[in-house]
């Protein structure tokens, strides 16, 4: 799997053993059987034909990965009312039709894994969700505040 700050935490009180590796090399670890899985996006999953190498997929939906819209604070203040009022909506379109871009990926990723004989796992998530809530203890202050703010979403 990436380094990444929660990825390998979460994964291990999951009963995983995270191997992190360089993308580029996770095609030919799984071809070798040096790693039983990978973690991924089904996107990339796709274009690097990971399909070819391992006979399933598992759909847990534990991250989400959003295109952001950035913008430097002082170029925005400098921005008139009516640019910023512009900015904002445009922005808020975006979000409608960036969601619809990612389910439309989304579906056609899982049609080609079926396709190429890649067997679709769609488990209860909630018990992931509970059980990978042991590694939040290990994540920094700044990833704990953001999981306070997300589950106050909810």
């Amino acid at each position: 799997m990436p380094e990444t700050p929660t990825g390998p935490a979460a994964f291990e009180v999951m009963g995983a053993t995270a191997v992190t590796m360089p993308f580029s090399e996770v095609y030919s670890a799984l071809q070798q059987n040096i790693v039983d899985a990978q973690e991924n996006p089904l996107n990339l999953i796709v274009a690097n034909k990971f399909y070819e190498v391992q006979n399933y997929v598992t759909i847990t939906n534990h991250q989400y990965q959003a295109a952001y819209l950035l913008l430097d604070e002082k170029t925005y203040q400098n921005l008139t009312d009516i640019e910023k009022a512009a900015i904002n909506e445009a922005a808020k379109e975006t979000q409608v039709y960036e969601s619809e871009l990612l389910k439309a990926d989304l579906e056609k990723s899982i049609k080609t894994l079926e396709e190429n004989g890649v067997v679709i796992i769609s488990p209860d998530i909630k018990e992931f969700a509970k059980t990978v809530e042991k590694a939040y203890q290990e994540y920094d202050m700044l990833m704990q505040a953001w999981i306070i703010k997300i589950k106050s979403l909810k």
